[in-house]
């Protein structure tokens, strides 16, 4: 599978393909992979607290990460909705689709993993947690505003995604 397509195309940003880069890794500090090292650790999702924390629990199996990643996605995806890692990285890998919704869904992909990491940490370090709701209008705004500024750079072909 060639999943770099889904990480490194025209217009992402590189801080958001990055995160996706690691994620595709498996490299993010997830509770699974702190274990091997650090064996006593709360294994469980910040995010949920019902299962252990791993890469696909939080990309987007999780209810939280689920009702962000739904909120944002069942409408562009439609059939093709799920919040399946593998069906997700196979759908942004795929350059068959078209072209307009394709790069919604990667570039909410990698936004969704950073904005996610970042709401997990905050937790971790204490901080008060936030509703999927305001993560998910984040999201659609860092979405929103890339693509103004793709069209403030005068590439036109991108107006329809709004």
């Amino acid at each position: 599978m060639e999943w770099h397509k889904g990480v490194w195309f025209t217009h992402s940003t590189p801080k958001f393909s990055f995160f996706a880069w690691l994620a595709l890794h498996n490299r993010l500090t997830t509770c699974d992979r702190i274990l091997s090292w650090s064996p006593g650790i709360n294994p469980l999702c910040v995010l949920c607290q019902r299962q252990q924390e791993t890469r696909n629990h939080i990309f987007f199996t999780c209810g939280y990460s689920s009702e962000v990643w739904g909120a944002l996605t069942k409408g562009l995806l439609k059939r093709s909705y799920s919040s399946s890692w593998d069906s997700i990285v196979s759908f942004i890998s795929d350059s068959r689709h078209p072209w307009t919704p394709l790069f919604l869904v990667r570039y909410v992909f990698q936004s969704a993993i950073h904005t996610l990491c970042r709401e997990r940490n905050s937790r971790r370090h204490g901080d008060r947690p936030q509703p999927p709701a305001k993560l998910t209008r984040i999201i659609d705004k860092t979405v929103r505003n890339r693509i103004f500024s793709i069209r403030m750079m005068g590439d036109v072909k991108y107006d329809e995604a709004l």
